[in-house]
C-alpha cells in the first residue's frame, strides 16, 4: 500500500507545477502555461507570468490570542453584570482599552427594555387617574376632618393604598406587540395558502361579515384586489399594502372563528389568524408604514388603532392614531378638495377612513384628556355616504351619528377640559353646559329613531344600542361634571349624579347582554368597551356616596368592582382598574359603616352637593398628617394609570 502522502509534500508538489497566465486566467479560455503562451501571442497581448503563491506561514500564537479573547470577553460579561446589580456607571477601568469605547455608547444609549420608563404619557383633567386623585383628595379631606372623633384605622390604610394604586405603572413588557419578530424595515411574513384566502374572499363575497359593516371598511372588491396584487404583483408591494391586507384578513379569521364559520371544519382558522395577526404586527412595526403615506399606510395604520384599542393597550393605540392622522393631514384627507380628484370607490373609502380616525381621536381626547390634531375648523370633508341598500343603510347612519357624536365630544374638551376652557369663569361653564347638554339629548334622540329592523346582522346592531347608551351617558356625566373640575371639586349637581347612577346601571345591563349573546368575548368587552368608556360617573358615586353616606351608592359601586373582578384577567389595565375600583367601593363602605356607627363623619344633604371647601392639593401634601399617612415617597411617586404600548 502506497505512504500517504504529507499536506506539506502535496503543497510542495503542487507549487512546482506551472499555472496558467494571468491573461488567461482572465478571458477564461485554456493555457499552455509556457511564457509566452500560445494563447496570448495568437491574440497579440503580452502574456503575464502569474502571481507567485504566498507562503503559508502557521499562526505560532493562535492558542494564546484565543485565551487572551476569552479573558477579555470574561472581563467584558463581568463588568456589565456588576453595573446591572448596582445600577451605577460601569468604571471604565475595570475593561481593557479595547472595550472602553463600546461601554461608553452602550451607557448612553438607552436600550428597549428601559426606553418606555424614559416619558409617560399625560393626561388631562377628563382622565380616569386625575379624576380619582380628586376623589382621593375629597375623601382625605373628609377623613382628615373626622380624625378628632376617632375615624377607623382602615380608612388611612386604604387611601394609602389608593394613591399607591392610582401611581402605578404597567409593565413594560405589556406595552409592545405579542409577535416579537423582525422589525426592519423590509418585513419577513409568512406567506398564508392561497387556496384558503381564496375560500375567505368567496365567503365574504357570498355574506359579508359584521367587520365590513363597521366604520372603517365595507368595500369587498378592495379585499379582493389586496389579496391579488398579493399573490399575482405586478409592481413591488408596499409595506402599507402588506399591512392593510393581513390585517384585513386577521379581523375577518377572528369574526370567522367566534361565530364557528363554516371555513372552520374546511381550513385551520386557528392557524390562519395567528400567520394573518403576526404579519399584520410585523408590518406595524416597520419604519415604512410610519414614514410613508399613503391610502394602504393609513388603512394598515387605522386597523392597528383598531386592534391595540380591543387589547387595552392605549398608548400603542394613541401612537398609531397620531400617525394615521398625520398621514391624513399630509394628503389632505380633512378637505373635500382632494376627493374630487379620486374615483368613486376609491373616494368613498378614503373617506371612511377619515372619519373612522376623527371619532377615535375625539374619543381618547376627551378619555385621557390630550389635545386635538385635527380641528373642526379645519375640516370640510363631506361625511361617508349612506347606502341605498336597506341591509347597510342603518349601518351608515349610525357611522354619520358617532361622527356627530365625536363633534361633540371635541366641544366639551375644549370648552371645558383644555388650558383654554378651564380657565373660564364658572358662569360661564355653566351655559356652556347646559348649551351642550341640550344638543346631546336631540343627538340621542336622533340616534334612537334610527330603524334597524331590516338591516342585516339586526341581532348584533340592536345588541349594540345597549353600548350606545353606556357612552351617551359617560360622556354626558363628563360634560356635567365639567364646571365642578377645579376648586370645588366636590360639588355635584342632581342631574350629574343622576347620569353618572344611570350610567353605572347602564354599564351593568350592558355586560349581562352582551354575556348573553356572545357575539364579543368577555376579555374584548372589558377591554374596548369598558376602558374606552369614560369611568367618571364611578367617580361621581364614590364622591356622592362619601358625602351624603348613602349606603344604595355603595352597593352600586360594589356591583361595578364585582364585574371588573370577573374580568380582570382580561388585560394588566383592567386589572389595575378593579383594584383601583374596589379601593374605592371599600373606602366608601368604610366611610358608610362610619356613620351607622354614630362616629366621625357628617352628612350632606342629596339633592345638590356642596362644596367642602377642601384645603388646596398641595397644603395637603406639606402637612404632617398627610406625610405621616401616605410617606414621603409616595408623595414623589409620578402619578400615572396607564403607562401603555406596542
Amino acid at each position: 500500500m502506497p505512504e500517504e502522502e504529507s499536506i506539506q509534500a502535496r503543497q510542495e508538489r503542487l507549487a512546482s507545477i506551472p499555472r496558467a497566465c494571468e491573461a488567461c486566467k482572465l478571458r477564461r479560455i485554456r493555457c499552455d502555461r509556457n511564457h509566452p503562451c500560445s494563447s496570448c501571442q495568437s491574440a497579440g497581448i503580452a502574456c503575464q507570468k502569474p502571481t507567485p503563491r504566498r507562503e503559508h506561514q502557521p499562526k505560532n500564537n493562535k492558542i494564546n490570542q484565543l485565551e487572551e479573547h476569552v479573558r477579555r470577553l470574561e472581563t467584558r460579561i463581568v463588568a456589565l453584570e456588576s453595573q446591572s446589580q448596582s445600577h451605577t456607571p460601569l468604571n471604565p477601568s475595570a475593561l481593557t482599552p479595547a472595550h472602553v469605547n463600546d461601554v461608553q455608547r452602550a451607557q448612553s444609549v438607552p436600550n428597549d427594555a428601559n426606553r418606555s420608563e424614559l416619558a409617560e404619557p399625560y393626561e388631562g383633567s377628563s382622565s380616569f387617574t386625575v379624576q380619582s386623585l380628586d376623589a382621593h383628595q375629597i375623601a382625605y379631606s373628609r377623613a382628615a376632618k373626622a380624625q378628632s372623633t376617632g375615624h377607623p384605622k382602615d380608612i388611612p390604610t386604604t387611601l394609602q393604598a389608593l394613591l399607591n394604586l392610582t401611581a402605578s405603572q404597567l409593565e413594560t413588557q405589556y406595552t409592545k406587540f405579542a409577535s416579537s419578530s423582525s422589525t426592519g424595515n423590509k418585513p419577513e411574513i409568512s406567506l398564508i395558502p392561497v387556496e384558503i384566502v381564496v375560500a375567505v374572499i368567496r365567503e365574504i363575497k357570498r355574506r359579508k361579515p359584521t367587520f365590513l359593516y363597521s366604520w372603517v371598511l365595507d368595500d369587498t372588491s378592495l379585499i379582493e384586489t389586496l389579496c391579488r396584487s398579493l399573490y399575482f404583483p405586478t409592481e413591488p408591494l408596499t409595506v402599507g399594502h402588506l399591512t392593510s391586507t393581513y390585517g384585513i384578513l386577521y379581523f375577518i379569521g377572528k369574526e370567522f372563528l367566534l361565530t364557528q364559520s363554516s371555513l372552520c371544519n374546511e381550513f385551520d382558522l386557528h392557524a390562519f389568524t395567528r400567520t394573518c395577526e403576526d404579519n399584520f404586527d410585523i408590518g406595524l412595526k416597520t419604519h415604512d408604514i410610519l414614514a410613508q403615506p399613503s391610502f394602504h399606510s393609513i388603512l394598515g395604520l387605522t386597523l392597528g388603532v383598531i386592534k391595540t384599542y380591543n387589547q387595552a393597550k392605549s398608548f400603542t393605540c394613541s401612537m398609531l392614531l397620531s400617525s394615521a392622522i398625520t398621514h391624513c393631514q399630509l394628503l389632505g384627507y380633512h378637505r373635500e378638495s382632494t376627493y374630487t380628484k379620486r374615483h368613486g370607490t376609491e373616494r368613498k373609502n378614503a373617506r371612511r377612513l377619515f372619519w373612522t380616525l376623527y371619532v377615535f381621536e375625539r374619543t381618547t381626547s376627551l378619555l385621557f384628556g390630550r389635545p386635538l390634531k385635527l380641528h373642526d375648523f379645519d375640516i370640510d370633508t363631506k361625511y361617508p355616504e349612506t347606502s341605498a341598500n336597506p341591509g347597510a343603510k342603518p349601518w351608515d347612519e349610525s357611522f354619520i351619528a358617532f361622527i356627530k357624536l365625536a363633534k361633540l365630544q371635541g366641544q366639551a374638551y375644549q370648552r371645558f377640559y383644555s388650558v383654554e376652557g378651564a380657565s373660564q369663569p364658572l358662569t360661564a361653564k355653566m351655559e356652556h353646559v347646559e348649551d351642550l347638554a341640550v344638543t346631546f339629548e336631540q343627538w340621542k334622540s336622533d340616534l334612537d329613531s334610527i330603524p334597524s329592523g331590516a338591516a342585516d346582522h339586526a341581532q348584533i346592531l340592536n345588541l349594540s344600542r345597549a353600548h350606545w347608551e353606556l357612552i351617551y351617558l359617560s360622556t354626558k356625566t363628563l360634560l356635567l361634571r365639567a364646571p365642578s373640575i377645579g376648586t370645588v371639586r366636590a360639588e355635584i349637581s342632581p342631574s350629574c349624579f343622576d347620569t353618572a347612577r344611570k350610567s353605572l346601571q347602564s354599564c351593568l345591563e350592558c355586560f349581562v347582554s352582551y354575556q348573553e349573546h356572545g357575539v364579543v368575548r368577555e376579555t374584548e368587552f372589558a377591554n374596548s368597551f369598558l376602558l374606552f368608556t369614560s369611568f367618571a360617573p364611578f367617580i361621581i358615586i364614590f364622591i356622592h356616596a362619601i358625602t351624603t353616606l348613602n349606603a344604595n351608592d355603595v352597593i352600586l359601586l360594589e356591583k361595578i368592582a364585582n364585574l371588573l373582578e370577573q374580568v380582570q384577567d382580561a388585560s394588566q389595565e383592567i386589572k389595575r382598574m378593579h383594584r383601583i375600583c374596589s379601593t374605592f367601593s371599600s373606602l366608601a363602605s368604610s366611610f358608610v359603616e362610619v356613620s351607622i356607627s354614630g362616629s366621625g363623619f357628617e352628612s350632606r344633604p342629596e339633592d345638590g352637593l356642596q362644596p367642602l371647601n377642601e384645603t388646596p392639593w398641595h397644603t395637603f401634601a406639606n402637612s404632617d398628617f398627610f406625610q405621616d399617612l401616605l410617606g414621603e415617597d409616595l408623595l414623589d411617586t409620578p402619578m400615572d394609570l396607564s403607562h401603555l404600548d406596542l
